[in-house]
């Protein structure tokens, strides 16, 4: 996750994708998620979604936004979404 956020700041989205979707690969492995801060959580899809608007891969951004919009509607980053 942390080298997906580096990645995002520096504004390489294909590289940042990548560790996205590595985090939300472990993310969804896990069954007791309490351990994984919220924020966490929720920025791994939002960002990855970002990094695939920027590759336009719309179909494939849209389904990780309608994790955030099932899973964490009650987060600050909803606006976002």
């Amino acid at each position: 996750f942390m080298s997906g956020e580096c990645e995002f700041k520096r504004d390489q989205f294909d590289g940042a994708l990548e560790f996205y979707k590595q985090a939300r690969e472990a993310l969804e492995q896990v069954s007791d998620r309490k351990s994984i801060p919220n924020q966490v959580q929720v920025l791994t899809y939002l960002h990855g979604a970002q990094c695939l608007r920027e590759a336009k891969n719309w179909g494939e951004m849209e389904k990780w936004l309608q994790v955030i919009l099932e899973k964490y509607s009650d987060s600050g980053y909803m606006a976002q979404t």
